[in-house]
């Protein structure tokens, strides 16, 4: 209860970028990492006159990124 109302746990919670569940399997946080990776080279894709080294160097600055962030904490090597 709060202020009189209750209120209900949630079943994720969203921490400095990281969405943490019930289970801490990662799977809503990875989805969302894919999604927004993903946007982001298709936008970069609209670039075609770009050499490959420029290409590469933009996937390195704006998607490795968003894939990266926070990768200690969700990734499970084993």
């Amino acid at each position: 209860m709060f202020d009189g109302a209750q209120v209900k746990p949630s079943p994720t919670i969203k921490l400095l970028g990281v969405i943490f569940d019930q289970g801490l399997c990662w799977k809503e946080h990875v989805q969302q990492a894919i999604k927004r990776a993903t946007k982001t080279a298709i936008a970069l894709s609209g670039l075609r006159y770009l050499r490959p080294e420029q290409m590469r160097q933009l996937y390195q600055a704006y998607v490795t990124p968003i894939v990266d962030y926070a990768l200690t904490v969700w990734h499970n090597p084993l």
